[in-house]
């Protein structure tokens, strides 16, 4: 099931219950209700609905507990938040509780073809935010029907000391399937064009979410990876084209005075 198959606030109750049970508490009735800031009475037809479509499983009394479809669809939902929540304030400067409500919004009505342009932009300005209107264009082009673009290539990128930190770090990367099994890292963009980029990313392959390895068939596919608490299975193709920053690499906002990008 993809984010958009069932209703808005489904989404939120489904996502709801995804955070209680992710913080190591129990999901139930009362607690889903405080959070949505509802009435009790009115989450128990939610939840019917969820158990009927298959993504909760639940009866009167009972605590919520998530099924295997429920979980990777709640994944999702909390994975596509994260991203434009991470992507309107450390890019945008937008304010922390601004920038929340408004992922919020975006999570549920935003397009597949505008939050694909999204996960592009993000990565295009984390890799070098020089000439943003001009080089944007150019890189969203490259990485859309080749799945190949030079991280940085300006000639301010180049020659300034910010360009000389963002080679040292993009210096580190390595492909998904360099990664041995139990290593993990954090994913820094998709190299991949066309239809292998918008699988993953409906998969929830995203920029600055943790992955890992958990092990590769004897002729290296499929790969099988681990995801947000979820497994699942890619392609070598696939795997090759996920580029991530080892994790010993920490990536964080600069600060201040110093413009640093990796510890």
């Amino acid at each position: 099931m993809r984010i958009g198959m069932i209703s808005e606030s489904l989404e939120d109750y489904l996502e709801i219950i995804y955070n209680l049970i992710d913080e190591g508490n129990i999901a139930r009735v009362k607690d889903i209700a405080a959070r949505k800031n509802v009435s009790m009475s009115s989450v128990t037809p939610a939840l019917r609905r969820l158990a009927k479509e298959g993504l909760i499983k639940y009866t009167l009394r009972s605590d919520v507990e998530l099924t295997g479809e429920g979980k990777k669809l709640a994944a999702r939902i909390v994975d596509r938040h994260e991203f434009v929540k991470h992507f309107l304030v450390s890019l945008m400067k937008v304010p922390e509780a601004i920038a929340e409500r408004d992922a919020c919004i975006f999570e549920h009505y935003m397009s597949p073809e505008t939050f694909r342009r999204l996960v592009v932009f993000f990565e295009f300005v984390d890799t070098c935010g020089m000439d943003i209107r001009d080089r944007f264009e150019q890189y969203r082009r490259n990485m859309e029907s080749t799945g190949a673009s030079d991280p940085c290539t300006s000639p301010d990128c180049r020659n300034t000391e910010m360009g000389s930190r963002h080679r040292r770090r993009w210096g580190q990367v390595k492909t998904l399937l360099m990664l041995k099994p139990g290593e993990k890292g954090r994913i820094a963009r998709i190299q991949a064009p066309g239809a292998i980029r918008q699988r993953l990313i409906d998969m929830g392959v995203l920029p600055n979410v943790e992955i890992e390895m958990k092990r590769a068939a004897p002729l290296g596919d499929p790969i099988e990876i681990k995801l947000r608490g979820y497994h699942l299975s890619l392609r070598k193709e696939e795997a090759e084209s996920i580029i991530i920053f080892p994790a010993q690499i920490e990536i964080r906002e600069p600060d201040s005075g110093s413009g640093e990008y990796y510890g």
